[in-house]
């Protein structure tokens, strides 16, 4: 697989598909594309051939038919429908992945634990028994078992067994980030055409006339609206992940502070609420950011289109009024927007350090227990695991809201029921 992902890239046809495994997955493939680059200017001639599977045409293709398909049908929202049919393949794949990731990830601070468990013992078999740890000292105190010699070691072996797995799985984890990102370059690709090609047979804005000012203007459609439309596969995708991430995190994070994870699941709810309502504002702006944007671009247009005619009737300033006016309220809905996502930024940035001193000053300060580096260390991961699951729903519910605006607008411009 190396030997053949080090063949010259020009002229070779989608090489990341054609090399062997192992340099698939450690991006051997592109190594003499990046040393050309480093060496000289690279030009066309020396990039790879798109692949077939990543080829625009072949795409909008797949998903027009799926459209048809799903149109005769008659069922319910016939434009979702064909996008899953159509990639449920690598999708589920990429799901997998997820999963294996997340129980991967659990396992880190439990071997932690129990690697700091065994060095505490030694510390205090040390100092109890003045330096010897085998026997206990003149105070009597009891030495390690071997029991929890052995326990410490594979510990000890496990731990470094994941941190060179994780070398590999870092790769993997960057190969699951380029999978996903072919596919949501596949389906991109393949909407767009599917717009264009409704555009061109005729269908594209039959629900609204094309010169009323709140018909979605193509560009705007291409632009900013197919976008949305792919994110509410990984926001399903997501939701179906939430409860396995949660109850693990929750049931793993429960065995090291029992009671002591209530405060902090309370400040994480706190949080994501207002982040919640800051982002589903978010949402509702985007809608009316994007319909005054299509009222200037079409006003934009009608004014060029007639200039002329403005001109002769000295109309041109209340029409400028007009196309102001409109601006202004595109950039008002802008404003508000960035300064709800900034403010949702603002928590999410301080929230961990936040949910970890409620729970430790819980476990501390209420409960009386004592705080050692084999609690506070797999604690701190686990709650950012914690928050992790948690801080998707106000994320959610914005994707969910802006997913909603684009694809009505989307099946209005091809004509079809949103």
């Amino acid at each position: 697989g190396a030997q053949r992902g080090g063949r010259q890239l020009a002229g070779m046809a989608a090489p990341c598909d054609e090399v062997g495994w192992f340099s698939f997955v450690t991006f051997g493939w592109i190594t003499p594309l990046a040393v050309k680059g480093l060496q000289t200017q690279v030009h066309l001639a020396d990039t790879p051939e798109l692949a077939k599977a990543d080829d625009t045409a072949a795409n909008a293709r797949r998903l027009v038919a799926q459209l048809d398909a799903e149109e005769r049908r008659g069922g319910a929202h016939p434009l979702l429908r064909a996008v899953a049919r159509a990639y449920w393949r690598p999708l589920l794949a990429l799901e997998a992945v997820a999963v294996f990731q997340h129980f991967l990830g659990l396992v880190n601070p439990l071997l932690l634990q129990r690697v700091l468990v065994f060095q505490e013992a030694q510390n205090e078999a040390q100092d109890a028994g003045g330096g010897d740890a085998d026997t206990g000292g003149a105070t009597g105190a009891e030495p390690i078992s071997a029991e929890a010699i052995a326990e410490g070691m594979w510990a000890i072996a496990g731990l470094v067994a994941l941190g060179l797995f994780g070398i590999m799985f870092g790769r993997v984890m960057g190969l699951e980030g380029l999978l996903r990102s072919r596919v949501s370059l596949r389906i991109n690709s393949a909407l767009r055409g599917a717009v264009v090609h409704r555009c061109v047979q005729g269908g594209a804005g039959a629900s609204v006339g094309a010169g009323e000012p709140e018909a979605p203007n193509v560009y705007n459609v291409l632009s900013f609206d197919v976008g949305p439309n792919i994110d509410i596969i990984w926001l399903v995708l997501g939701l179906w992940l939430f409860p396995f991430q949660f109850i693990t995190t929750l049931m793993v994070l429960y065995s090291q502070v029992h009671g002591a994870v209530l405060p902090g699941l309370a400040v994480i709810l706190v949080a994501k609420s207002i982040c919640g309502v800051l982002l589903v504002a978010d949402g509702f702006l985007r809608h009316r950011q994007y319909a005054a944007k299509d009222v200037r671009m079409a006003l934009c247009a009608e004014g060029f289109g007639g200039i002329r005619t403005l001109r002769m009737l000295a109309w041109t300033p209340p029409f400028e009024a007009r196309i102001l006016e409109a601006r202004r309220e595109e950039l008002r809905a802008a404003c508000w927007r960035l300064w709800m996502q900034k403010m949702a930024a603002a928590i999410d940035y301080s929230l961990g350090p936040m949910v970890t001193l409620a729970t430790l000053g819980y476990f501390v300060l209420q409960e009386g227990n004592e705080l050692k580096a084999s609690v506070a260390l797999p604690v701190i991961v686990l709650v950012n695991g914690l928050i992790g699951p948690i801080a998707q729903f106000p994320g959610w519910a914005q994707h969910y809201l802006i997913w909603k605006s684009a694809y009505t607008r989307v099946n209005k411009y091809i004509g079809l029921a949103a």
